[in-house]
């Protein structure tokens, strides 16, 4: 098998993700029920995470859908837990360079917001990658099959020819159901043993 480009996904996989931490924080800011939160959440992220909405907007519709008592803080709070948790899997990064340095293509596809893509930005995150596809930018998301055809026509190589690494099975399997070559992540000592079974040594 001939494989020339790898992608992956960025929360789960390359850093570590909080989701949890920061869902709690803005629940505590904004003295809401974790209830409010999830009713506001599902309505609103799906079209933060597609560029639809700014984040201002987010917010003056969440605080409208929540009725929260309480103001919001002149910093990012989608941004500010992200930032101060912040954790790199280096063990990842290292696995990424050695697929460089082999001649292969890597590149981002992720399902994420501003504030947290600025923060990779500004963290150095995404600079190892030659192509870099993210859902706000894009207007689309996994597992939508038109992001992954996005992919492979800015990676410039056939579905066989690739591999996708995501921490979620329903992206892995919209991956493979196009052909792809789909690795679910579960650590960095798997990924290797998973990219050696398609002829990558790392």
């Amino acid at each position: 098998m001939n494989i020339r480009a790898v992608v992956f996904d960025v929360g789960g996989v390359l850093h570590t993700s909080r989701a949890e931490h920061i869902a709690q924080d803005i629940i505590n800011t904004l003295g809401i029920s974790q209830e409010q939160y999830l009713l506001a959440y599902d309505q609103l992220m799906p079209l933060f995470n597609l560029g639809e909405i700014t984040e201002q907007e987010f917010w003056q519709q969440f605080i409208t859908l929540t009725k929260a008592s309480q103001p919001l803080p002149t910093e990012s709070l989608w941004g500010r837990e992200f930032a101060r948790l912040y954790q790199v899997n280096d063990d990842v990064l290292h696995i990424v360079a050695n697929l460089k340095n082999q001649g292969l293509t890597v590149a981002i596809l992720s399902n994420t917001i501003d504030p947290h893509a600025t923060i990779n930005r500004q963290r150095g995150l995404y600079a190892p990658f030659e192509i870099i596809i993210l859902s706000h930018e894009v207007g689309l998301a996994k597992p939508d099959p038109k992001i992954y055809e996005v992919a492979q026509k800015q990676l410039q190589v056939s579905a066989a020819e690739t591999v996708f690494v995501d921490d979620r099975e329903e992206n892995i399997t919209a991956a493979i159901k196009l052909g792809i070559n789909g690795i679910l992540f579960q650590d960095a000592h798997h990924l290797v043993a998973d990219l050696a079974e398609l002829g990558l040594e790392i």
